[in-house]
């Protein structure tokens, strides 16, 4: 009996130990309308990102050329990166249902895109999204050119995408200013116009107004661990469940673990004591 408790009380301990260190898992969709070069999973030009989501856990499902109900199911996050061409009503339909039932929508507007018709559409067809979705937010597709990569702060607020880098800078080489919305930053040139949220319901929709995920930037700034933090962000899946901006809303607090563990540990060592005696 001794020892079955004792195996008992480790396996809860590892199972503590476990469930302290483990981190939120996205499961990403992706859409490019007609155009495909703005895919992390399959763009060489998005693969220091894609390869950094996954070491952290996150999972990215097949590209679709359609946006649904089917091939939203399931996911936690949505990427639209420089759309090709204007969603149909029946897709904006589904993805409103989707953000407001708990999804995370992340949009790229990327002055430096193209499509068959020019970079400004890019901000025209997202544009098309927001108003469809009733969303607030906007991009001036007045572009901000940089020239080269430079790097504006201050990352800053409650969100939970800085968590961490707040004081951070995001680096970009030119800039679409992101209209409405709440901003996650505190200060700084132009970085308050890069990225803006708004909470849609029980979901949230981040607008980038730059390709602060391409490899020529990543390592500027504060880009990579800012794009990662996005992927953290919301515990709920899209159509249902609500979400949360918290990315660690659902694990226990610290304390509560680590007053635990000393509990186990504490009963392992009265046993071992006892079947000494």
């Amino acid at each position: 009996m001794r020892n079955t408790a004792i195996k008992r009380a480790q396996m809860l301990l590892l199972g503590f130990v476990l469930l302290s260190s483990a981190s939120y898992a996205a499961s990403v969709g992706q859409w490019y309308g007609t155009t495909g070069t703005e895919i992390w999973s399959t763009s060489s030009n998005y693969s220091s990102i894609y390869a950094a989501a996954t070491v952290a856990g996150h999972s990215f499902d097949p590209t679709a050329e359609f946006i649904s109900q089917q091939s939203l199911a399931g996911n936690t996050h949505f990427i639209i990166s420089n759309p090709g061409a204007a969603a149909q009503a029946s897709e904006i339909g589904a993805l409103g249902n989707w953000v407001r039932g708990g999804g995370n929508l992340l949009v790229f507007a990327n002055p430096d895109g193209t499509t068959p018709y020019g970079s400004v559409y890019n901000a025209l067809f997202i544009n098309s999204i927001l108003s469809g979705l009733g969303s607030s937010m906007s991009v001036n597709y007045q572009t901000l050119g940089l020239g080269s990569t430079q790097v504006h702060g201050t990352l800053g607020g409650a969100d939970s995408s800085v968590l961490g880098i707040q004081g951070g800078g995001l680096a970009a080489n030119n800039i679409y200013p992101v209209m409405g919305g709440m901003s996650v930053a505190i200060g700084g040139a132009l970085l308050p116009y890069m990225v803006q949220y708004q909470n849609l319901d029980a979901g949230r929709i981040y607008v980038i107004g730059g390709n602060i995920a391409a490899n020529s930037v990543i390592s500027e700034g504060s880009n990579r661990q800012f794009l990662l933090n996005l992927l953290g962000t919301g515990s709920g899946f899209g159509g249902g469940g609500g979400g949360s901006s918290d990315p660690f809303a659902d694990a226990p607090e610290p304390g509560t673990i680590a007053l635990t563990a000393v509990g186990l540990l504490g009963a392992l060592a009265v046993q071992r004591r006892r079947k000494k005696a």
